[in-house]
């Protein structure tokens, strides 16, 4: 019992690799730590962004951004 309370506390949980993301309307560069953790606002998806020289994050429409 104590062995496989040990082994689910040991077990490391795999942190989501940046995504760079493109906005194709005037070419901002932005990134997403996790672009699977959306927020759902009004109906509409967003994701949690920073400009890559920044570190606030914000949220912008999953939508109008595409993948790099």
């Amino acid at each position: 019992m104590f062995h496989v309370i040990v082994q689910n506390i040991m077990k490391v949980v795999k942190k989501p690799y940046p995504v760079t993301l493109v906005n194709p309307v005037n070419s901002e560069e932005w990134i997403c730590e996790d672009y699977n953790d959306t927020r759902f606002i009004d109906g509409v998806d967003h994701v949690k962004v920073r400009k890559p020289t920044m570190h606030r994050t914000v949220l912008m429409r999953k939508d109008v951004l595409r993948k790099k």
